[in-house]
């Protein structure tokens, strides 16, 4: 039987452009998730591979999600639940106990909400010591919002109620915290 190099390390499509690692770390990451992946030999167009992995076993990132409005957190929670944990509060207090007893890869917080704004939860959030991803998702705009941003890089701002673009702010941040 003959064996399949396309998985093993520096093996490359002689493109003089490519490294040779990335089917490898494809398949090592589907290996560590209980997955299996394998080149389809019948394919005669380019290439095919058959990938399976277990939905539960996948690893998730965490993300906390702040708003006082519930039905934005339902909505949240509904849209971005099937491929992340989701923990969801209703005030940035509330938040900060959450944070404080777990660890979060991202954070999404609305601006304007009673007792503390967004930003005043951002920068306790910071003074904790979080690090990773915190994407401002809220209709209002200030200069204090984009102060932020311009001084953090790990901070997106998202205008509501654009789903689809929260959506690929969020895929882009865990990537890249993953990465």
């Amino acid at each position: 039987e003959k064996k399949l190099l396309v998985f093993e390390e520096n093996i490359t499509s002689g493109n003089g452009e490519s490294h040779g690692l990335g089917l490898q770390l494809v398949k090592k990451y589907i290996v560590e998730n209980n997955g299996t992946v394998a080149l389809d030999t019948e394919f005669e167009d380019g290439a095919k591979f058959d990938i399976k992995i277990p939905v539960d076993r996948m690893i998730k990132s965490n993300i906390l999600i702040v708003d006082d409005l519930e039905g934005i957190l339902e909505t949240l929670d509904s849209v971005l639940g099937e491929h992340y944990n989701i923990s969801i509060c209703t005030s940035a207090k509330q938040a900060i106990s959450l944070y404080q007893d777990d660890e979060y890869d991202l954070i999404i917080s609305d601006v304007m909400m009673p007792e503390m704004t967004g930003i005043e939860f951002y920068h306790q959030i910071k003074e904790l010591g979080y690090s990773g991803q915190f994407i401002f998702f809220t209709a209002y705009q200030s200069s204090e919002i984009h102060e932020v941003l311009n001084n953090d890089g790990n901070v997106k701002l998202v205008g509501k109620p654009e789903l689809t673009e929260l959506e690929r702010v969020v895929s882009n941040a865990v990537e890249r915290q993953a990465a």
